[in-house]
């Protein structure tokens, strides 16, 4: 119904997003001309929000299609699949700095497998969605045992889930806050929004002026859609302002939502479905994990030590090869596991 909402609309946006990301963590090798540093500096850790927004969305998604079936087998098609993408990519950043003789010890090695320190590689992301996939299992076995008999179980159900998620959820960020620095949670509330708008989207949406047709309907629906996503934009603009003089992560995580709603409303407007962009979201956790190694790398070529124009090029370029070939190995063994799985043996005869 909403065509903004489907999956390769969603993936272009999540592609958009990590070419931003990509930008930002040139940083941590090369200055950046003033106003793009001002830019990624401005936008922060929202830049992965709409990851965690799309997850969210996706999962519930799923739950509301397919029920606790898919519930069940959580660990093993979203967190095994996870970490089945992400160890690899972590023994080759650990063959990497024993080649380059970056040192890390033992337990930074074990750590950094299940993502909580790293080699080089980003890492927060991977061990906070892996958590929020682990809440979001637990959470909806336990309403399964709450919800009611009836024909409104399904609602019930998810509705507990969701309760569950956002305690569970708010257990964490109190321990992450503890224990870890404040990237790991701040954004943690989009993937909350995801599921809580996967459940009430219509009604949302309908508040926007989007009518029937999936679309703003009359010039009532476009005059309240324009002022919605006017008023998104202003007040994540004006929380983000806040925040610069006055460091608060509870504000930090209401101005999530914000974001994450303004950049919805706005991506009906985008001219998506885009090759470009798509191609980067449906390799996004490939590109995500991999485009530190070519970063690393190239600044061991003489003239490149200080970074500059060439050198972010090479390494978009050769991020591109890697995930390209990462993702083309990584759906080579799925379809190998797939003919090798044994199938069901025909009923014998009588």
């Amino acid at each position: 119904m909403y065509k903004f909402l489907r999956k390769e609309n969603t993936t272009c946006v999540n592609g958009f997003f990590i070419l931003i990301v990509f930008i930002s963590h040139l940083r941590t090798y090369m200055q950046l001309q003033p106003r793009l540093e001002w830019a990624m500096g401005t936008l922060s850790q929202l830049m992965v929000a709409m990851f965690l927004f799309y997850s969210g969305f996706g999962v519930m998604e799923s739950i509301r299609n397919k029920g606790m079936d898919y519930v069940k087998g959580m660990p093993v098609h979203r967190v095994f699949h996870v970490m089945a993408l992400y160890i690899p990519a972590v023994l080759l950043y650990a063959l990497l700095d024993l080649i380059l003789g970056i040192p890390f010890t033992a337990g930074q090695f074990f750590l950094s497998l299940v993502a909580w320190l790293n080699l080089g590689n980003s890492n927060w992301y991977i061990f906070v969605i892996i958590c929020l996939y682990l809440i979001t299992w637990l959470s909806w076995l336990a309403a399964g045992q709450i919800a009611k008999e009836g024909t409104a179980r399904q609602k019930h159900r998810d509705t507990w889930g969701l309760i569950i998620t956002i305690l569970l959820t708010i257990g964490l960020v109190i321990v992450l806050k503890q224990v870890s620095p404040d990237y790991y949670y701040n954004t943690i509330s989009a993937y909350i929004f995801g599921l809580f708008f996967s459940q009430k989207k219509d009604v949302i949406l309908r508040l926007c002026g989007f009518g029937k047709s999936g679309k703003p309907e009359g010039a009532g629906g476009i005059i309240l859609y324009i002022a919605t996503t006017t008023a998104m934009v202003a007040v994540t603009i004006a929380l983000r302002k806040y925040i610069q003089h006055d460091w608060n992560y509870l504000v930090f995580l209401v101005m999530t939502v914000f974001f994450c709603m303004g950049v919805v409303l706005l991506s009906f407007l985008a001219p998506f479905p885009d090759y470009v962009f798509r191609w980067f979201g449906e390799r996004l956790f490939e590109v995500y994990i991999l485009m530190r190694i070519p970063m690393i790398v190239l600044l061991r070529v003489p003239g490149w030590e200080e970074g500059g124009l060439w050198y972010a090029l090479c390494s978009l370029v050769i991020t591109v090869i890697l995930a390209w070939a990462y993702h083309a190995v990584a759906g080579w063994i799925r379809r190998l596991k797939k003919r090798l799985r044994p199938q069901a043996s025909p009923p014998a005869d009588k």
